[in-house]
């Protein structure tokens, strides 16, 4: 979710921003899963979300729309974000910031102003958020470049030694174009 932010920040303030790195940030409207639209029904969702969303589903939904099928992520760090995302202010945000995902247009509006070079990371198998809507910010971002990795939503997670690669080459070039 942290995407939209630095995309906002750098669209409105290329001042402070010299280099933008962006891993699979929803931009574009996608397709909602059950349990998110079942969240977004208005105070029945909240409620369930906010008091009966517990860990096995929790789980699930990683195994399912954040790691790619091949990922070795281990079922202790699911927990561990699990165990963050568990106090109740965190769930609160969680709803939040999942009600405000639902309408894009802002942010999509502020892509072309994004000047700073960018690099785009997505994963292949990511199912969440298709790597074409990858493919589309690159092409809208003024000076972008895409990187597709080998894996689900996290590339920084899943195959941290070839992300750290990209990303560190890309931030070393001095036109921000990496290798």
């Amino acid at each position: 979710m942290g995407g939209g932010v630095a995309l906002t920040l750098a669209a409105n303030h290329p001042d402070v921003v010299d280099r933008l790195i962006l891993v699979g940030p929803l931009v574009y409207p996608e397709k909602m899963d059950a349990v998110s639209r079942i969240a977004t029904v208005p105070v029945v969702g909240a409620v369930l979300f906010k008091q009966l969303y517990g860990r096995t589903l929790f789980r699930s939904y990683f195994r399912q729309r954040v790691y790619g099928a091949t990922a070795s992520i281990r079922r202790p760090r699911i927990d561990q974000l699990f165990d963050l995302f568990n106090a109740p202010a965190a769930r609160e945000a969680a709803h939040a910031t999942m009600l405000s995902m639902q309408d894009t247009r802002p942010l999509v509006a502020m892509v072309p102003r994004v000047t700073a070079p960018t690099l785009v990371g997505w994963g292949r198998a990511d199912r969440s958020f298709p790597v074409a809507h990858g493919r589309r910010l690159a092409r809208e971002l003024r000076n972008a470049r895409l990187e597709v990795f080998e894996c689900g939503h996290s590339p920084a997670e899943e195959c941290p030694d070839a992300f750290a690669e990209v990303a560190t080459s890309f931030l070393k070039e001095p036109n921000g174009r990496g290798a």
